[in-house]
């Protein structure tokens, strides 16, 4: 009786093999490195957020805003799920960019952050809402744009982590 031929059946169990390595090593680890970078860019946006605008700049931003904000009604879980989204947001970006160095993400940060907090800021002052004067806008911008370029960095270094240096 023939049991077939071993040299096929060990060419798909080496397939097999391979392509389950592609998998792990692939899907796995990219999924640990996004969810890393997610929560840890969430975190930055959130230590960074409360230090610059709850603390260090809150009446510079409330004598120059619309509405104010007072420390004790802010909704603090709605505040960190959305610093969460914030860097889940980055970290899906820069999973899907060929950025690997902390200078190049640095870059991008800074000029998603400008254009991105400048969009919103112009749209809410379009319509009476926001800050009273452009020079908030461009304050806030600006200071959400070295915010971005810290999530972004430490985004980026978290995904290089693990990585062979070059030989």
């Amino acid at each position: 009786m023939v049991r077939g031929n071993h040299k096929i059946g060990n060419s798909i169990l080496i397939g097999y093999i391979s392509i389950s390595h592609f998998f792990l090593k692939n899907i796995i680890m990219n999924s640990t490195k996004f969810l890393l970078g997610g929560i840890v860019g969430g975190i930055v946006s959130f230590v960074l957020g409360y230090l610059f605008y709850g603390l260090l700049l809150l009446n510079y931003f409330n004598s120059n805003s619309v509405i104010t904000v007072e420390m004790a009604s802010i909704n603090w879980l709605a505040n960190i799920f959305s610093s969460l989204l914030y860097g889940f947001l980055f970290a899906y970006i820069l999973s899907k960019t060929d950025i690997s160095s902390v200078s190049s993400a640095i870059v991008f940060g800074l000029i998603a952050g400008l254009l991105l907090e400048l969009s919103i800021d112009l749209g809410f002052y379009s319509v009476g809402q926001g800050y009273k004067n452009m020079t908030a806008i461009l304050a806030d911008a600006v200071l959400t744009a070295v915010i971005d370029a810290v999530i972004a960095a430490v985004i980026v270094w978290l995904k290089g982590m693990g990585k062979k240096a070059a030989a």
